[in-house]
C-alpha cells in the first residue's frame, strides 16, 4: 500500500475515540500522510498529522485478512470469542494504561481495512537505533543497555500479570513477537534536556494471544523465527522472557 491509497483509506470517515483516550485532532478529509513507517504481515504504518495540527500519530493500516469475519469497532469488538486481534487485545485485556505500553487512541473501519491510530514515539525503535550503531562501528552504550532492559521488562511483567479479581475476565497476555523494530522510544515531553535516554515502549500486538489461566496458549504457528524461544510454537510467559 502506498502513500495515496493510505491517504484515501484514512480520510473516507471519521475515526472513533476510545472511551478514556484523549483520541486524534484529525477530521475527516485532513488527513495528511507523512511518511511510510514500516510494512509487516499484519498490514502498514504511516506517519500521519493534519492539516490544522501539529500533532502526529502513527496510522496503522490492518489488512482485511488480519481481522477476523465478525470485527466491527463496537461493543462486539471487546465481547466477541473471536479471533484475538490486535485492537480486542489493546481493548479487553491491556486497557489500564502503562507507560510502558504505547497507547491506542482512536480507531476506524473504512474500505474493509481496520486504521488504528497510536501515539508517535518521536525517538524511533529499538532496530533502528541498533542499526545506527553498528553503520558506525560503535558499541552501544551499556547504560542504554540497561535501561532498555529494565524498562522492557517493566511492560512484558505490565502483560503478564493477571487481574486480582478472580471473577474478572482478563488474564495475562503474551506478545509472541519481541523483537527491536517492537520496542518503540520516546522523549519524555519538556524534558530533552534532562532525560538521558528516552522512554522503552512496547507495540505492536498483532500476534499477541490470550493466556489462560495457568494454561500454555495453544500452539502458535505465527511469529519471527530468529526471535522465537526454543519451545515454539508452543508458548508461555517464558517464550517473552526469552524475546526479552
Amino acid at each position: 500500500m502506498d502513500e495515496d491509497q493510505a491517504e484515501e483509506i484514512l480520510n473516507h470517515r471519521p475515526c472513533f475515540t476510545i472511551p478514556g483516550k484523549e483520541g486524534v485532532s484529525l477530521a475527516a478529509g485532513q488527513v495528511i500522510v507523512k511518511r511510510v513507517l514500516g510494512v509487516g504481515g499484519q498490514g502498514s504504518a504511516f506517519l500521519v498529522g493534519g492539516e490544522n495540527s501539529r500533532r502526529l500519530y502513527v496510522a496503522k493500516v490492518l489488512a482485511p485478512e488480519a481481522l477476523s469475519d465478525t470485527d466491527t469497532f463496537s461493543d462486539e469488538l471487546v465481547k466477541g470469542p473471536e479471533k484475538a486481534t490486535e485492537a480486542r487485545i489493546l481493548l479487553k485485556y491491556l486497557k489500564e494504561p502503562s507507560e510502558r505500553i504505547i497507547s491506542l487512541l482512536a480507531m476506524n473501519m473504512s474500505h474493509n481495512h481496520a486504521v488504528l491510530y497510536y501515539e508517535f514515539c518521536d525517538a524511533g525503535d529499538l532496530q533502528k537505533v541498533m542499526t545506527g550503531f553498528w553503520k558506525h562501528r560503535q558499541h552501544v552504550p551499556e547504560g542504554f543497555l540497561w535501561h532498555v532492559f529494565g524498562q522492557l521488562t517493566e511492560a512484558v511483567a505490565f502483560i503478564h500479570r493477571a487481574s486480582p479479581d478472580p471473577a474478572a475476565t482478563w488474564g495475562p497476555v503474551l506478545h509472541c513477537d519481541l523483537k527491536p523494530p517492537n520496542v518503540f522510544l520516546k522523549w519524555v515531553t519538556g524534558d530533552y534536556l534532562h532525560a538521558r535516554y528516552p522512554n522503552v515502549m512496547l507495540g505492536d500486538f498483532g500476534l499477541a494471544t490470550p493466556l489462560r489461566r495457568g494454561l500454555l496458549a495453544r500452539p502458535y504457528e505465527n511469529g519471527t523465527p530468529p526471535y522465537c524461544a526454543p519451545e515454539w510454537p508452543r508458548t508461555s510467559r517464558k517464550s517473552d522472557v526469552w524475546g526479552i
